[in-house]
């Protein structure tokens, strides 16, 4: 599975003390297609399942997203290529891994 950016989500976060930003990602194979099961496929099939019938949900979203220490990873989940780690520190930045 890729997470593909949709620019068209992104979002200044105001509580963070550097120019920070967040965008949600779609969920797609490594060949392209989608993925049938991912939050926001299943919201863009809802969506259009209530306008079949003219009506008009209410939603919010919730971002789930972790990053953590490659130390807390099981040997399996180290070896998936799923993780990407990336270090500041190498760049004087405060350090993320």
């Amino acid at each position: 599975m890729i997470c593909v950016p949709d620019a068209s989500t992104i979002r200044l976060i105001p509580w963070a003390t550097d120019p920070t930003a967040q965008v949600i990602h779609d969920c797609v194979h490594f060949d392209g297609t989608p993925v049938a099961i991912s939050p926001r496929r299943v919201l863009r099939e809802v969506l259009r399942k209530y306008a079949d019938r003219g009506w008009r949900p209410v939603i919010a979203p919730g971002l789930e997203f972790f990053l953590v220490p490659a130390e807390l990873l099981s040997d399996h989940e180290r070896c998936c290529r799923t993780f990407i780690f990336v270090s500041f520190e190498e760049e004087g930045g405060q350090g993320v891994n």
